[in-house]
């Protein structure tokens, strides 16, 4: 997306705490509200003061992505959520997550690198082959992180989301004043009920379904979601 995108925008990426080429500390919390500040430090640091921005934000990027921009909705230009979480509800998925996650055996399996490159390959759906490279590619940025940071990065901002984050955001995002968009990938087991839901209680907001698709929009139908985002932004 960055290299499609930056012909016609200035585009700048985050590696979220714990995450890519970020530091990756094992005594951190890993809060949306957090990542939200680091949002926020970011934004500061790179831009104007009164300059807009548009931001496009996927899974986990969602909800900080909501809560700095009901701070300033001033800054906004534009929102663009793809399939994230956003609700306390739990999905069938997350409901046999959280048992498998309970085991200790098991629990480190999947947060070790042969575990996670299977999971994401399940979460992607799609069935492409060129998927697995791409999977690859990015766990090696996560080769040095240790399996309780790992463990640390999924699991908390899901569990204390629930118990406070996620009951305020829809109401947040139901109330935001900016331009809006939503992509919704329809064989995502992991979000997609939240992108419906979210778009069922916003019918203003335009929706972009995209079929045969699984949790990894950006990596799972490249093409397709750079035609929509070149969209959206080439919007005035």
């Amino acid at each position: 997306q960055i290299e499609v995108i930056k012909k016609t925008h200035r585009t700048i990426a985050i590696d979220w705490l714990g995450f890519g080429r970020s530091d990756k500390p094992a005594d951190q919390h890993y809060t949306f509200t957090k990542s939200k500040e680091i949002l926020d430090a970011v934004v500061s640091a790179l831009t104007e003061v009164e300059e807009e921005i548009s931001i496009v934000a996927h899974d986990i990027g969602g909800p900080p992505a909501i809560l700095w921009s009901y701070e300033n909705q001033d800054r906004v230009k534009r929102l663009i959520l793809l399939n994230t979480v956003i609700f306390p509800f739990s999905t069938p998925l997350d409901q046999i997550s959280h048992t498998l996650f309970a085991i200790p055996l098991i629990r480190e399996a999947i947060a070790s690198p042969f575990g996670l490159q299977n999971l994401m390959k399940g979460l992607a759906r799609s069935g492409d082959r060129n998927i697995g490279t791409s999977i690859r590619d990015i766990l090696h940025a996560h080769e040095n992180r240790t399996s309780k940071t790992t463990l640390k990065t999924i699991l908390e901002p899901l569990k204390y989301g629930k118990k406070k984050e996620f009951h305020q955001l829809s109401k947040q995002y139901g109330q935001l004043t900016v331009d809006r968009h939503l992509i919704m990938a329809k064989r995502d087991p992991l979000c997609y009920a939240h992108i419906k839901k979210l778009s069922e209680e916003n019918p203003q907001v335009p929706t972009y379904p995209i079929d045969r698709c699984g949790h990894f929009i950006p990596i799972d139908r490249p093409a397709e979601l750079n035609a929509i985002l070149m969209q959206i932004l080439g919007k005035t």
